[in-house]
Order: C-alpha cells, then sequence, then structure tokens
C-alpha cells in the first residue's frame, strides 16, 4: 500500500512545481499474485491513472496461479497495454521469494517498486511525487513514503524519524515496507532475496538497500 501523507505530498508538489523540465524516468510496478483475481484487479485499479508523459511505465505480474484467473484479469483490464505477464510455474519458480527474485531477472526500467496483490497506491499519491524525487535526487538509489497498514480497521503509519541517525536502528523501529520503496533498478537486482531463511528476507533486503 504505497503512499504519502497529504503533508508529505505537499511539500514534494510544492518542489515538482519547479521541475517543469523533468527528465523521463522508467519504472516497473512488480505484482506478484497467486489465485487471487479480485485482489489483482484492486492493485491494478489503483494504478488506473494515464502515466505522466515524464514516465514510461510497465506493470510486471508474476503469477502462482494454477488457473487463468490472473491472466483473464490482465487481459481485461485498462491497464492491458502495460502489462507484461509471467508464470513462475513456466520458470519452475515456486514460492514468494523465488518469484520476486524471478522479477528482478525480468527488470527492464531504471527503477523498480514490489506490490503484493491486493495492494493499493493510495488515493493521495500521485506518481509525478516519484518523477519529481527522481529528478531532484539523480543519484539516490531508493525513494520512499509512508505506508498505511489496514488491518482489522486499525490504520498504523510507518514514517521516517529524523532523531534516529542509526541506519541500522531506523530500520529496526521504523522500517518501511517494500510496497512504499521506489528502488533504482541497478540496485535492487544486485541484492536477491534469500530464498534460504524466509524469515527475515524482505527487511534484510530492505537494509542492504537503504545501506547502499
Amino acid at each position: 500500500m504505497a503512499a504519502t501523507a497529504t503533508a508529505g505530498a505537499g511539500q514534494f508538489i510544492y518542489l515538482g512545481a519547479f521541475l517543469s523540465l523533468a527528465m523521463p524516468i522508467s519504472l516497473d510496478i512488480i505484482v506478484l499474485c497467486k489465485n487471487n483475481p479480485d485482489e489483482l484487479r484492486a492493485t491494478l485499479d489503483s494504478i488506473g491513472w494515464d502515466p505522466p508523459e515524464a514516465l514510461s511505465l510497465t506493470v510486471l505480474i508474476v503469477d502462482g496461479s494454477h488457473d487463468s484467473s490472473c491472466w483473464e484479469v490482465s487481459l481485461r483490464h485498462s491497464l492491458r497495454n502495460l502489462i507484461r505477464f509471467v508464470s513462475s510455474s513456466k520458470h519452475d519458480v515456486k514460492g514468494i521469494y523465488p518469484s520476486m527474485n524471478l522479477a528482478l531477472t525480468l527488470v527492464r526500467s531504471d527503477w523498480c517498486i514490489f506490490m503484493n496483490s491486493g495492494d493499493e497506491f493510495h488515493p493521495l499519491f500521485d506518481m509525478s511525487l516519484f518523477i519529481d524525487a527522481a529528478n531532484l535526487f539523480p543519484n539516490s538509489v531508493c525513494i520512499y513514503g509512508r505506508s498505511e497498514i489496514v488491518s482489522h480497521s486499525t490504520y498504523t503509519w510507518i514514517m521516517p524519524s529524523l532523531r534516529i541517525r542509526s541506519i541500522d536502528k531506523w530500520c529496526r523501529y521504523f522500517e518501511p515496507s517494500h510496497q512504499s520503496m521506489f528502488v533504482r533498478s541497478s540496485v535492487a537486482t544486485a541484492f536477491p532475496f534469500s530464498e534460504v531463511s524466509a524469515i527475515g528476507a524482505d527487511s534484510h533486503w530492505k537494509r542492504n538497500i537503504i545501506n547502499s
């Protein structure tokens, strides 16, 4: 559920006013799904705006389904011309982290972001904010915002704290979710997810990205 809060978005909108000559940015939105077409549709719907002219967008779907339900959603969705659909079974890949690593080998854009099917971009989020940030900080390897985690009608905001100077300590208490992290693809592919231990694989990957 990649998101930016209103206050944070306002800061980037202000900066964006000075970036009228933004350089083109390419982005792969990686979506993982398995036998959950309704959740996949919700994720695609949250992306369902016309991409800004400065953005070359690809939606890379890695599907582990046993049927064609998710494939049919991708065929009928308004984003179908932007979708690359990959069946993990055809690559002899099983499991979420092997599927994420498969996606990393298929990324073609400058930047990428991981979404699980069912995750949604926040309604307040505007992709031009990411474009502006990427152009404002051309040497950055990761651009992230707040994530809103919804569980049993409870809302939790994960946000950075400027008082914490240690990256390791910051990750321990305020680690961003991968759904809110735009990562430069050359860096993301340099740190594949651990397939040996599922526990901590996601956190380890994010810390490698942030520390890089």
